[in-house]
């Protein structure tokens, strides 16, 4: 089994079906190689935390929503500059959004182009609503770590 300081009550939850059962070794080893992703100093206003919602022309149900995620998903890994990203279904299962932690407001930028914009319309239905937030601490608890 692969660990990473902070991970083992993590591993020894999933080992024994506590509520992080789903936690394994692929995700262990993503945290191994998570300080070498972050950058170890990070400037002021450095990272951002970019909102995306926008509204379906008809209500899904979670597992097609999952199913609608799982075709996007791909899209993201290894995204230069983004650390997290974080899939949203409404409550009403009318909207669908995304959470994105990035290392700077240039890089996220570099994503959300006009091209982007209308293959979120043609996966989702409409144009998504965007805003940015300047993300002073995030608090990760998997980690263990407290990133400013």
């Amino acid at each position: 089994m692969v660990t990473h300081a902070g991970v083992e009550p993590y591993l020894e939850k999933s080992n024994n079906g506590g509520p992080n059962a789903r936690f394994d070794d692929r995700h262990a080893r993503r945290l191994a190689d998570a300080p070498a992703r972050i950058p170890s100093r990070l400037t002021e206003a450095s990272l951002i935390t970019a909102l995306l919602q926008t509204r379906l022309p008809q209500p899904v149900s979670r597992p097609e929503a999952i199913a609608m995620f799982r075709r996007t998903a791909p899209t993201y890994r290894d995204k230069d500059g983004l650390i997290r990203k974080y899939y949203l279904l409404s409550e009403d299962r009318q909207s669908v959004g995304g959470v994105y932690l990035w290392e700077s407001r240039e890089k996220a930028e570099r994503v959300y182009t006009d091209e982007w914009r209308e293959y979120v319309k043609a996966t989702f239905g409409d144009y998504p609503s965007l805003a940015y937030f300047d993300t002073p601490l995030v608090v990760d608890n998997l980690s263990g770590e407290i990133i400013e």
